[in-house]
């Protein structure tokens, strides 16, 4: 026969056994499950040597259920900090741009950050295209080739002046807006990438794109920037950089006439100077160049499609 005592204990051990499994719970909670990883692409599908590009990161699908959205993506694409801003469609989009001389795939690491703090790191390599270079062959008077000795330091003071107006590049904010302009109707005289022998020796690439135009004709901002150098050099002529907010840099040499000053804020489009033949050059025409951080870049990248849409997300 079961006792009214049996009973009561019973019941107070079923209490103490539930009471110890809610303990246990809290003690060791369940363990969440990591964030996915975020889908990565890029545009072109294929990346090229020495062109400008796109990396799209998202969206965050899993936003809604997870209650800790990504806020924030970071990263680096051969060296130079990449700058993600957030589209009209959740996705992330910066722009890049790819060496001249990268090799077949290429790292991307990047960093994702939640609204908690927490952060995720993914890796992922893109293929990059071979670009298609030609080799010119030039026999030049040997005062294009060498520079006298007399003129070492002003060439090392031109330098720096350019470098440290590069730097600060880095902390502008992004200016520029909308589809890229051509700086000057495309009649292209020598692409980029060019490599050069000049009386039969190699020499360098050429690093930007010759467009040919006849002196004084108008050369045109290429999008809204400020004007970070705006001056006469020995190789360069009378030339203009303009910073195009973050790390983006274009500029235009050999100008006849400079139309702008360092510290002006221009649109694109605006004239900016005109054609000449100033510097170490044999005819009049406009070398135009593009900078994302250290890296060169073909210009003609920037009118490309992919970047047209890149600036159409924002």
């Amino acid at each position: 026969m079961t006792s009214a005592w049996s009973v009561r204990r019973g019941l107070l051990g079923t209490v103490l056994v539930g009471t110890a499994a809610v303990a246990v719970c809290a003690v060791y909670p369940r363990q969440s499950r990591p964030a996915p990883e975020l889908a990565v692409r890029w545009a072109p599908d294929s990346l090229q040597q020495g062109a400008a590009a796109v990396v799209i990161v998202g969206p965050d699908t899993g936003a809604a259920g997870s209650g800790d959205p990504v806020v924030a993506v970071a990263g680096t694409l051969a060296g130079e900090r990449l700058r993600f801003e957030r589209g009209r469609d959740g996705a992330f989009r910066t722009l890049a741009a790819i060496p001249v001389n990268a090799a077949a795939t290429i790292p991307i690491p990047l960093t994702v950050i939640r609204n908690s703090g927490d952060t995720a790191h993914q890796f992922v390599r893109a293929r990059v295209k071979g670009g298609i270079f030609t080799t010119e062959r030039l026999r030049l008077p040997q005062r294009f080739v060498t520079p006298p000795d007399s003129l070492r330091d002003r060439l090392e003071e031109e330098r720096r002046a350019i470098r440290a107006a590069m730097a600060r590049t880095a902390q502008t904010p992004r200016l520029w807006q909308g589809a890229w302009a051509e700086p000057l109707r495309l009649r292209v005289t020598d692409g980029f990438g060019t490599r050069r022998e000049i009386n039969n020796t190699a020499r360098s690439r050429h690093l930007g794109v010759d467009l040919a135009g006849t002196a004084g004709t108008p050369i045109r901002a290429a999008n809204r920037s400020i004007v970070v150098v705006a001056g006469s050099f020995y190789y360069q002529g009378n030339a203009v950089y303009l910073d195009h907010g973050h790390g983006l840099l274009t500029s235009y040499m050999h100008m006849s006439r400079l139309l702008v000053s360092e510290g002006d804020t221009v649109e694109a489009g605006q004239v900016i100077g005109l054609v000449g033949a100033t510097g170490r050059v044999t005819g009049p025409h406009l070398h135009w160049t593009a900078y994302f951080g250290r890296i060169l870049f073909d210009p003609l990248s920037l009118l490309s499609s992919e970047v047209e849409a890149l600036a159409s997300q924002w």
